[in-house]
């Protein structure tokens, strides 16, 4: 039985292996797959602090701003929950700060620490 490399990518992120994903992305895996609330492999790496991830989905071309379902893209979900690094590293690859989630939040003012549990709500 042979795996998609899609649903492969996706599943490797959660434990933030990046020499797996490197294997699958120069196999043609899809990296800018999305799950079913759209979370992509960049959000989820992003999601969960997975810097050499966020590096090397970048080093093969990924879409900076796509967004979940809710809004959600990369940065908003690096910022949302203090992962400095990755946001740095996003900002630095150019992603849009002024893109707005569901909740209205912009990563700019996420960034500032304007948004949830910043104690300004």
């Amino acid at each position: 039985m042979r795996v998609r490399p899609t649903l492969t990518l996706t599943l490797t992120l959660i434990g933030g292996h990046a020499d797996i994903v490197r294997m699958l992305l120069e196999s043609k895996g899809d990296l800018n797959h999305a799950d079913g609330n759209g979370d992509t492999a960049l959000i989820q790496a992003a999601h969960n602090c997975h810097i050499s991830v966020v590096e090397e989905l970048f080093n093969h071309g990924v879409e900076i701003d796509s967004a979940a379902l809710d809004g959600v893209t990369a940065l908003i979900t690096a910022a949302r929950n203090g992962h400095s690094e990755v946001v740095r590293i996003l900002l630095m690859y150019g992603a849009n700060k002024e893109l707005i989630d569901w909740q209205g939040l912009c990563n700019l003012a996420l960034g500032l620490g304007l948004g949830k549990g910043s104690g300004s709500e």
